[in-house]
């Protein structure tokens, strides 16, 4: 039987890259720790934008291509997650 091609798995094979990912999750779990007791400021004047959204009764939603988990959590400690004029529905990441 002839081999008509490799393929390679990069993380782990080619490249030995889970010494980084060890470190990032490690950074990533403090990261989390930090925030869940100091909170994630929101940018200058956010709210009072999202005050003039909602009173012009424009439909609004928040975009992101970050997981759920962590969409939840970064809207939930920066007071956002049930503020009154954000989405209703569910997150759709």
């Amino acid at each position: 039987m002839r081999v008509a091609a490799v393929v390679l798995d990069m993380d782990g094979l080619v490249l030995d890259t889970e010494p980084l990912y060890k470190a990032v999750w490690q950074e990533a779990a403090l990261w989390r720790l930090r925030v869940a007791h100091t909170g994630i400021p929101l940018k200058p004047g956010l709210l009072e934008f999202l005050s003039f959204v909602e009173g012009q009764r424009l439909p609004i939603a928040v975009a992101t291509s970050s997981d759920r988990d962590y969409t939840e959590f970064s809207l939930r400690h920066a007071g956002l997650l049930h503020q009154s004029c954000l989405p209703r529905a569910p997150l759709a990441t």
